[in-house]
């Protein structure tokens, strides 16, 4: 059983892995207490308009015993995400309002912060840690999932002129040539990952 809110990323699925796939989001899930042995959220709860709701309704839905596992991206900014603001910034791309939460609702995106969001929901650490690791992209696939307006990144590209968007995709593919071995990009990330009972 899989997950998402975006109606596209819940077609795309279906098309791709077996099993039910429904639009549905946090955090007002359509099932019954208790109804899974496990329960992924992979960067989603960082993503949500109130992660404590949104961990709680992760700790409904799971059985008593069960497990939960979640990731979420970490304050610190992405190897991609340099290399695609750098290029932004060169371009002369305008940001857009704001996405972030208000105080009251947001948490410290780290390993203590998602930790405190799990333990706020009732729920016990099994494991917490910081994950890290390259990913190996090429530079065509990250700028289609900027041109395709994924994540602000995406939406903050989409709201620009059309001149200031070829701008922005040439510094970005001139920037890339300079790190790529034979057009593929090697990037590490950080996550914050927690398993939790």
């Amino acid at each position: 059983m899989a997950l998402d809110a975006d109606p596209e990323m819940v077609a795309m699925s279906r098309a791709a892995v077996p099993g039910r796939v429904l639009r549905a989001s946090l955090p007002d899930l359509p099932f019954d207490d208790g109804t899974f042995d496990a329960v992924t959220a992979n960067f989603v709860v960082n993503h949500v308009q109130d992660p404590r709701a949104a961990m709680r309704e992760l700790a409904r839905v799971k059985r008593h015993g069960g497990r939960i596992a979640v990731t979420i991206w970490t304050a610190r900014t992405p190897e991609w995400a340099d290399l695609v603001g750098g290029a932004f910034g060169r371009a002369g791309v305008a940001p857009i309002p704001g996405q972030r939460l208000d105080v009251e609702l947001d948490f410290d995106r780290s390993v203590d912060g998602l930790l405190g969001l799990g333990e706020a929901a009732g729920l016990k650490a099994l494991a917490a840690t910081e994950l890290t690791w390259d990913w190996e992209v090429s530079a065509d696939a990250l700028w289609s999932g900027v041109a395709g307006g994924v994540a602000s990144v995406g939406q903050t590209f989409l709201a620009q002129t059309r001149a200031v968007q070829v701008s922005a995709e040439r510094e970005f593919y001139e920037a890339a040539a300079g790190v790529a071995d034979e057009g593929m990009l090697t990037l590490t990330s950080t996550a914050a990952y927690l398993v939790a009972t």
